[in-house]
């Protein structure tokens, strides 16, 4: 953990970690995705790293986002090849005490929703967007969910190559979702 002063950062915290995504609770503390089944809990006054109530069973974490509401929302895939055609890939909304509330996994013609939920967030009325990936590349789209799940709107990119690569998603007030491409300097605004 850092913190800037007018001349200086002052570092706090050093823990060495993966992060494959990251989000701040209530509390203060610090949940981290670090690619295993389990969100970490960093804990910036004791500098201290534990394991959190917050679990995907035996899928690895790819994604975490607290909603409004205060609902963790996590993506999570397979064990395995990290772009394979088959495995679960799944959102698991839950709340702050790890109940879950539920799981999108498959649109409403049992079809899989994600391929690698890279990145997630929502808007403040309920939708849920998320940077599905194909490749290492950031090459995929973006998945718009309604509250209960069903599919809104997706999301391609444009037709050539170098805008199709999909890096992180906000967003606004207003209920738009703005997403930087991964490779170019573009802001998607849907």
């Amino acid at each position: 953990m850092v913190i800037p002063s007018d001349e200086d950062l002052s570092v706090l915290v050093n823990i060495h970690i993966v992060v494959f995504s990251m989000i701040v609770v209530p509390s203060g503390d610090l949940l981290v995705a670090t690619g295993d089944s389990v969100l970490k809990v960093v804990n910036p006054i004791r500098a201290k790293m534990t394991e959190s109530i917050y679990s995907a069973f035996d899928k690895i974490i790819t994604a975490v986002h607290l909603t409004e509401k205060k609902d963790l929302i996590l993506g999570a895939r397979s064990k395995g090849m990290r772009y394979a055609p088959s495995g679960s890939k799944v959102l698991i909304v839950m709340n702050l005490d790890g109940e879950i509330q539920t799981i999108w996994e498959f649109d409403r013609g049992n079809n899989p929703l994600f391929t690698y939920p890279r990145y997630i967030t929502s808007n403040n009325k309920g939708n849920v967007g998320i940077v599905d990936w194909f490749s290492d590349g950031g090459n995929g789209r973006v998945v718009i969910l309604s509250p209960n799940g069903n599919i809104l709107n997706v999301y391609d990119g444009q037709p050539d190559t170098t805008t199709r690569q999909l890096g992180g998603i906000v967003a606004t007030k207003t209920n738009n979702f703005i997403v930087n491409g991964a490779l170019s300097a573009m802001l998607h605004i849907l």
